[in-house]
This record gives structure tokens, sequence and C-alpha cells, in this order.
């Protein structure tokens, strides 16, 4: 995982998990995903909150190859200038509940 400043607030390669967290305020710019940017690892998040972020294509969250799981996730105020303002996954397992 890395931060990366004026950019997508997690970038995750490995795996996370992240219980009770509030991602908010992040803006991507020409990156996908304004919070969290999953390339090809294993993301779970339980009870988070990812709110008023910005990206040029997936506002909240974008899932490219790895497996990403949202549990009791609030997912609001996010804005994609693409038209994908929540979360995008071009991957083979992506699952909210």
């Amino acid at each position: 995982m890395a931060v990366r400043p004026g950019g997508t607030d997690v970038y995750v390669n490995g795996d996370l998990t992240l219980n009770d967290a509030t991602l908010k305020g992040g803006d991507s710019g020409s990156y996908l995903g304004g919070a969290l940017n999953n390339q090809s690892g294993t993301v779970t998040l339980n009870r988070a909150t990812i709110t008023g972020n910005t990206s040029s294509g997936a506002g909240a969250a974008y899932n490219r190859s790895g497996t990403m799981t949202l549990t009791d996730c609030v997912v609001s105020f996010n804005t994609g200038n693409a038209g994908v303002g929540g979360i995008l996954s071009e991957a083979d397992s992506a699952d909210a509940s």
C-alpha cells in the first residue's frame, strides 16, 4: 500500500483490510479511484465510509485486477469526471453487501 500526496489516498498492490475507516477528500486527478486504487491486491473494507472523493474515472474506488470486498460500507458524494462516481471494477471479483 502507498499513499500518494495529491493523488489517490490509498494505492494497493498487496493485501489491505480497513475497519471503521473514512476515506475522504481524495483527488486522483487523471488516475482512477479518488480514494482507493486497487491494482492487483486483496482489499477488504468493513464499516468504512468513502465520501467526497474525485477522479477522472471512478470517484470513490477503482478495482483493476484484484479482489475488493465491501461490507456495511457507505459510498456517497464522490465524483468521477467520466461518469462513475462510485466504484468501477474491471476485475473478476468484487463484492458489496
